[in-house]
């Protein structure tokens, strides 16, 4: 029996609930599994943004290339592939499209710390996109079959929780791991990577399938008496409403900020601050983290509680959320400007804390607002297509252009003291520098690491200290962008969201 008629199936026998599919503390356990999902999804994503200067030391690398192998060779076939994956998760089963791509990009992970060069390490970062792709659409269709739509931003907030908590694994697992004896960044990416195969297992067997539109207004025989959608129906659905064009390119945006920001935070700490791999990772996973997940359940939280009252709420609020962090972020990234060692520190972390908040106020409305535009099965291809923006834009032209940003900011720096080093030539002096630590080949040796550690002390530490300190200055202002665009949404937002009454029973 296809996955359709199952669904119509189901619904003949299953009555509708204002409160959703499965009892409470059932409901709450498959949210807590979604998030334990995109946790692992976030962690693996993300723990190259912690350990990208061993990686970059390592290699050898700029800034610039850095963020390609964060970004762009993992963002393209992530993006690209999001698409086909929901609409095979708007026909098949969506709990197992979830388990098999979380294992698979958990081995992939693993591949990543098994790599010996620059392109072994990218292959295996486009491996850890391709599986990554088949996470958040497929979730995010679960989730509006579960919760009725009064409470999916709420729900949808707490399951982008996984985002600043799998950011935050990924920061004090990766340092912890890299910094202990004999170990570098090449154990953390194995052993943050295993996990995940075995919690796509146990996802697989212990969260049900619920029929499709099951928590909506008509309930699952309403949902299964329409017919499945062509990809182009929902194509044409999705981009004929200027509320989708808005709400994705005001995430493409914040993402742009945010993960070009994000791979290049730890190394800030670490540069600008002097701090070791482990207290960065303390201030960015820890005390940042813990911010941007509380920004990211307080703004679903809020927007579900006003929305009687105020229609718009998932417009006005992260447009005010990103407006008002923008100067707070330029404040902290600059505090060595006008003082410096433990004070610039201690001015920095609760300013940008409060920033954090502030930020992450778009995720969960984003989310929300995206599912509340289309009928139940088109909702799995309609996350891919805001996912598919957000993502190519965000992710992957975000940390390269952070890191490029960064780049020209160093070689300002190195001219502007006549150095008699350029930025290649300090990248080769830093992966010497490595090698020497790590007990390799090609480690120098008596006056030649005397040298290069003088040259590195002197020139190309500040250097990259200036540059990073620019680098996610300007990319903070793309906040203001993003703040632009749900501000605009609100003018249509509420014409374009989806209700039975205007939907025809077949596609």
């Amino acid at each position: 029996m296809s996955d359709t008629h199952a669904d119509a199936a189901q619904a003949a026998s299953t009555s509708n609930t204002v409160e959703g599919y499965g009892s409470k503390g059932y409901r709450a356990y498959v949210l807590f599994a979604l998030i334990v999902v995109y946790t692992f999804n976030f962690i693996d994503r993300t723990l190259i943004g912690v350990l990208g200067e061993q990686i970059r030391e390592t290699f050898g690398l700029s800034d610039f290339m850095i963020g390609i192998l964060s970004g762009l060779a993992f963002a393209t076939l992530y993006t690209l592939l999001g698409i086909p994956f929901a609409m095979l998760a708007e026909r098949k089963n969506r709990t197992t499209i979830i388990a098999i791509a979380m294992a698979a990009w958990s081995g992939m992970t693993v591949l990543c710390g098994m790599a010996q060069n620059t392109a072994q390490f990218a292959l295996a970062r486009i491996g850890v996109g391709i599986g990554e792709a088949g996470c958040s659409p497929p979730s995010h269709s679960l989730i509006s079959d579960y919760f009725p739509p009064e409470k999916r931003a709420s729900a949808l907030g707490i399951f982008a929780l996984g985002i600043p908590i799998g950011s935050m694994l990924a920061a004090l697992g990766g340092a912890y791991i890299a910094t202990r004896g004999g170990l570098d960044w090449r154990d953390a990416f194995i052993w943050m990577g295993l996990p995940g195969i075995i919690g796509a297992i146990i996802f697989k067997m212990t969260v049900k399938e619920p029929p499709r539109g099951f928590s909506d207004p008509g309930g699952a025989a309403a949902a299964a008496a329409r017919q499945m959608p062509s990809p182009f129906k929902v194509f044409s659905v999705v981009l004929n409403k200027p509320t989708f064009w808005h709400v994705s390119m005001g995430g493409a945006m914040a993402s742009f900020a945010g993960y070009g920001i994000g791979q290049f935070i730890a190394p800030f700490w670490m540069r600008a601050h002097g701090l070791d791999l482990m207290t960065a990772a303390l201030i960015y996973g820890g005390v940042l983290g813990v911010a941007a997940g509380v920004g990211t359940f307080g703004s679903g939280l809020i927007a579900d509680r006003v929305r009687n009252r105020h229609p718009n709420s998932d417009s006005w609020l992260p447009a005010l959320g990103m407006s008002l962090c923008v100067p707070l972020m330029i404040f902290g990234y600059n505090t060595l400007s006008f003082s410096s060692g433990a004070v610039a520190i201690w001015l920095a972390v609760p300013v940008l804390v409060v920033a954090a908040v502030l930020r992450y106020s778009y995720l969960a409305p984003m989310f929300a607002v995206t599912q509340k535009l289309v009928e139940p099965r088109m909702r799995a291809t309609a996350a891919a297509l805001l996912l598919f923006v957000v993502n190519m834009i965000g992710y992957g032209l975000g940390p390269p252009a952070i890191g490029w940003f960064s780049d020209q900011g160093t070689r300002y720096q190195l001219s502007s003291v006549d150095a008699p080093v350029t930025q290649s030539e300090c990248g080769r002096v830093e992966k010497s520098l490595s090698a020497t630590r790590r007990g390799t080949e090609n480690a120098l040796e008596g006056a030649e690491l005397e040298a290069a550690m003088a040259t590195n002390e002197q020139y190309c530490k500040p250097a990259r200290a200036f540059g990073n300190r620019l680098g996610v200055s300007i990319g903070s202002l793309f906040l203001l962008w993003a703040a632009l665009h749900f501000l605009l949404m609100g003018r249509t937002m509420q014409r374009d969201l989806w209700t039975e009454e205007a939907s025809p029973a077949t596609a």
